[in-house]
């Protein structure tokens, strides 16, 4: 159950919520939870760069913190100084569980930040296959564009070193740039599929049958 949070809400002190923070990245659930038994308004303090407790969880690819401070009522969309979200963290992480959990309660998928970078761009950035895919299937645009006019696709590109001669990071490098062309046509297929698939159950669905109820005979 959340608990609702208000201005007279008990205050930690400044080193409280220091410690509170701490035990997000270092994953203590417990002390996490009991803290906030004591302190509800503690679930969206902000630290200097305007990280919130949900963001920290994000960073640190936390998915069961992230997943208490959701059940605790956690803005989903909030934003940093910079802009950023706790889906733009936890797609740098390519942590798909929390990105689910965000996703499932709300999250927007193409919130930007301060370069007019989406969490898709900053999965593309940091090849996270998985996660560009998990992205796009709950609608993330692969038009929008950063501040630069870049796409994901162009970082993805930009990217992708042909020289590597890290055979293991340069398939992965391949890999996004792949799904991320590939995409659009993936898509239409299915879609083709999917009509395909109604049109026919429409056709082995058969007509019922009428049958004429004879007249009684005077």
């Amino acid at each position: 159950m959340n608990t609702p949070l208000s201005s007279s809400a008990p205050q930690p002190s400044e080193r409280e919520v220091t410690g509170f923070f701490k035990d997000i990245l270092l994953g203590k659930n417990k002390a996490v939870a009991a803290f906030l038994d004591t302190y509800p308004a503690a679930l969206e303090k902000k630290d200097k760069y305007g990280t919130t407790p949900l963001a920290m969880a994000a960073q640190a690819a936390a998915a069961d913190m992230a997943a208490l401070l959701l059940g605790r009522g956690a803005c989903v969309d909030a934003e940093a100084n910079t802009g950023t979200t706790p889906l733009m963290w936890a797609a740098e992480q390519g942590c798909d569980d929390i990105i689910k959990l965000l996703l499932g309660k709300g999250a927007y998928a193409d919130n930007k930040d301060d370069s007019g970078e989406t969490a898709l761009m900053w999965a593309a950035r940091n090849e996270h296959k998985s996660t560009i895919e998990l992205l796009l299937e709950n609608g993330a645009s692969l038009n929008a564009k950063n501040r630069y006019g870049e796409t994901a696709l162009d970082i993805a590109r930009e990217g992708y070193d042909l020289t590597s001669t890290d055979e293991a990071a340069a398939m992965a490098e391949a890999g996004v740039v792949a799904l991320l062309e590939q995409w659009p046509e993936r898509k239409r297929a299915q879609f083709l599929q999917d009509t395909d698939c109604s049109r026919g159950l429409k056709k082995a669905i058969p007509k019922p049958r009428l049958f004429k109820i004879p007249r009684p005979k005077p």
